[in-house]
């Protein structure tokens, strides 16, 4: 009988609640000093980070920096949030912040164009890899898409960087960004059409 009741009691306890993985429920976690919690956090919005940045800082290794920075920052003023659950528009704020402070250090102490010469993006050669000509073209075919996309407005930059350069799917890109799927779509469809426009025949 005793075991019977033990067994009864067992099955009515409470399970142990799972951790929250939504943005508040991180912010929370992280601000009590869950590094994962963080670490998940900066996963979650570096190609929104990312996104924002490309097309004004030309230069990857400052794009890192930047990134760097931006989540240093929020790591040290996470216990001020008010609204966990706003953690991605805090997040662009700072982000803001610390492109500006870039610019006006490069006017500064550089005194040259934000961002430094362009660089081709790498190319990753199949096997073969390919011939001369061939990898000219895929070359400047990167050069023509990455100076597209930074061209445009905020909009259709972030999300085409998300897509085409970070290979996030429609439903997280608009989860990262707050807005609907259905938006996330339709960015993409307008920010692809004004991409194929500007590229037009690659001679």
């Amino acid at each position: 009988m005793n075991a019977a009741i033990g067994l009864d009691s067992a099955s009515d306890a409470p399970q142990a609640a799972e951790p929250e993985t939504g943005d508040a429920g991180l912010v929370v976690r992280a601000a009590a000093g869950e590094a994962g919690a963080f670490g998940t956090l900066m996963a979650r919005y570096s190609p929104v980070v990312l996104g924002y940045f490309y097309g004004r800082v030309r230069v990857d290794a400052d794009r890192e920096d930047l990134l760097q920075e931006v989540f240093l920052e929020a790591f040290r003023q996470l216990g001020r949030l008010r609204r966990p659950e706003r953690f991605g528009p805090w997040l662009m704020r700072i982000a803001r912040s610390k492109l500006l402070d870039f610019w006006r250090h490069r006017q500064r102490h550089a005194g040259r164009e934000t961002g430094g010469p362009p660089e081709e993006l790498p190319i990753e050669p199949a096997d073969p890899g390919p011939g001369p000509r061939e990898a000219l073209a895929e070359s400047e075919l990167h050069r023509r898409v990455r100076d597209a996309i930074g061209a445009m407005g905020d909009k259709y930059r972030t999300v085409l960087y998300m897509r085409l350069i970070a290979d996030q799917e429609p439903h997280e890109i608009a989860r990262r960004l707050g807005i609907k799927e259905s938006a996330a779509r339709m960015r993409l469809k307008r920010g692809l059409e004004m991409l194929r426009k500007d590229l037009g025949p690659l001679q």
